[in-house]
């Protein structure tokens, strides 16, 4: 039989790593996503514009709304409808 040395504080190791884990996650932000469709987005700048080009299949372009906030904050808003299979 094999002595094992008990050592009460490497169980409170483990736990504080877990949440300094948990905690960094706060600090990198978090993605949010409501259903399964996130549209790749490309972002670019020259010297007068910002040039936003998202990749919306099966949306129509009439069917997009872009709006800017007060606190600049670009909303672009669209639904992806699925066809319903008979």
């Amino acid at each position: 039989m094999a002595i094992i040395r008990f050592d009460p504080y490497r169980t409170w190791e483990n736990i504080s790593k877990k949440m300094n884990d948990f905690t960094s996650q706060f600090e990198q932000g978090f993605n949010v996503e409501y259903g399964s469709f996130s549209p790749r987005v490309d972002i670019k700048e020259d010297e007068q514009n910002i040039i936003i080009e998202a990749e919306l299949p099966g949306i129509k372009k009439e069917e997009v709304k872009i709006t800017l906030n007060d606190e600049n904050v670009l909303t672009i808003r669209g639904e992806k409808r699925r066809e319903e299979k008979n």
